[in-house]
């Protein structure tokens, strides 16, 4: 590069004293000229004036020779008058033929690039300089620097120890990335036409010179292209590599995938959470990594493979869902797996608040939970299971926060009976939301009726065999003591 610019500057000083030199050849034949003409005009009153001197008393006559003019460059030269007379004659501007040009010597660039096999022709001065300074830099590298750099650009160098060997593979792959692409493109053709078949894009758009460079190192040294290199790794994350818009997109989200091998397990579980993933507490790095992984590759699949995986885990698709649909009912699949009906609630925010909340309660105790329990007046058995009392303090959560509608769908799904409320008067907003907040309390009141039913139940005391309630909780009390 250094020696490009030296040469560029070289060049332009060159011109600027060319320039300079014709601008003074033009200001001397201009002056010429004129010193010509004044010098006719002048010898032409020189009679008159000898006469008028030599009239004059007391002056000795003169002996005034005349001068010839200046001949013009371009004009014959005059005859020769011998004699003094022609030596005392006035500036000859007259040049002499020069001399033949002796043949010109190539020069050193020229001449370093013959020796290092530099094709200068093909490439020209500057193409040839840049190839001629990495070859320079490549020289001064040791084996394992130079094996680093055949690495970086993908060459196979794992059993060549020669650094000349390297050496010669890097200064190609610089030629060839120097090279006008028409030769380029002519070469490949010629040498690589089977691998540039195989990464044709499929819009149809040319290779590019990097595409061709990758062809040509290819076929001559072996290995694999990027498009193979991609395609390979799609394939071992179950990736249709061939149905993505472009190999960009592929590689893009290869390297999302392959940050998330640098995350610890803290990280993950932010990110999932960042992507509205709800993920059990017990989950390990290695299965929030693959959640993560299913979560990104979302976002790329086509919208037909998307469908498929949403129609094998059996959600609830509708003809009209688009990609953003699609990907919030696999969101959703998460959080009602963790028993979270994310759908149902009013926003993410709040599912997170009662995935929060679910997390705090997997880290107490029995003892802690059913005193939380028992200040939500939820039933409890006396020595219940942790994941009961769990299950029961997340329904009750996720209750605050339904809407009446979906209240009135659960207290169905339960077989759990309410009263039903109206307002007195509908126009009344205030009367309104003070009928809305009585239905509210009522059906949750229903929702934890149903809860204490089924504890009863389960020891065998069926509350709907009694016409009170407090018989049957008379006699569940007994049974658990």
């Amino acid at each position: 590069a250094q020696l490009a610019v030296f040469l560029r500057e070289r060049q332009d000083a060159e011109a600027r004293r060319h320039r300079q030199s014709a601008r003074a050849a033009t200001f001397l034949k201009k002056r010429s000229a004129s010193c010509t003409e004044v010098l006719c005009s002048d010898s032409a009153m020189l009679p008159t004036r000898q006469a008028r001197i030599e009239a004059m008393p007391g002056v000795r006559p003169l002996v005034v020779r005349r001068l010839s003019p200046v001949p013009d460059a371009s004009s014959e030269p005059p005859a020769d008058s011998g004699g003094a007379t022609g030596s005392r004659a006035f500036t000859d501007t007259r040049q002499s033929p020069s001399p033949a040009a002796p043949p010109r010597r190539a020069s050193s660039l020229q001449l370093k690039c013959k020796e290092r096999g530099i094709p200068v022709d093909i490439l020209g001065t500057l193409g040839a300089a840049d190839v001629l300074g990495e070859c320079d830099r490549l020289n001064m590298l040791g084996v394992d620097e130079l094996r680093a750099e055949c690495q970086a650009l993908n060459l196979r160098a794992e059993r060549c120890f020669d650094a000349a060997e390297l050496v010669g593979r890097l200064l190609q792959v610089r030629i060839w990335k120097v090279t006008p692409l028409s030769t380029l493109q002519a070469e490949c053709r010629d040498n690589a036409a089977h691998i540039a078949e195989s990464m044709r894009p499929r819009d149809g758009i040319a290779l590019s010179r990097e595409e061709l460079v990758e062809a040509l190192c290819v076929a001559r040294w072996g290995g694999q292209t990027r498009s193979q290199r991609i395609a390979e790794r799609c394939r071992a994350f179950g990736l249709p590599v061939e149905r993505l818009d472009s190999l960009d997109i592929a590689a893009d989200l290869l390297s999302e995938l392959d940050q998330l091998d640098t995350m610890n397990g803290v990280e993950l579980r932010a990110c999932c959470r960042a992507k509205g993933l709800a993920c059990e507490t017990e989950l390990q790095r290695k299965e929030l990594a693959h959640k993560m992984q299913e979560a990104l590759i979302w976002d790329h699949l086509p919208l037909s493979d998307l469908r498929d995986r949403c129609k094998q885990r059996g959600l609830p698709m509708k003809g009209d869902h688009r990609r953003a649909d699609l990907v919030k009912l696999l969101v959703a699949e998460t959080w009602n797996a963790r028993g979270i009906p994310v759908q149902k609630l009013p926003s993410m925010a709040v599912a997170h608040g009662i995935l929060d909340q679910v997390e705090r309660w997997e880290a107490k105790s029995v003892e802690d939970l059913m005193a939380d329990c028992l200040r939500r007046n939820i039933a409890h058995e006396a020595a219940p299971a942790k994941e009961d009392l769990i299950k029961r303090l997340r329904d009750r959560a996720v209750w605050e926060h339904l809407t009446l509608d979906d209240l009135r769908k659960e207290c169905s799904e339960r077989g759990a009976k309410w009263q039903q409320m109206f307002a007195e008067d509908k126009a009344d907003r205030v009367h309104a939301a003070r009928a809305e907040r009585y239905q509210r309390r009522e059906l949750l009141s229903a929702l934890e009726r149903s809860v204490e039913d089924a504890v009863w139940a389960a020891k065998g005391v069926d509350a709907r065999r009694f016409e009170e309630r407090e018989v049957a909780e008379t006699i569940f009390l007994a049974f658990e003591h």
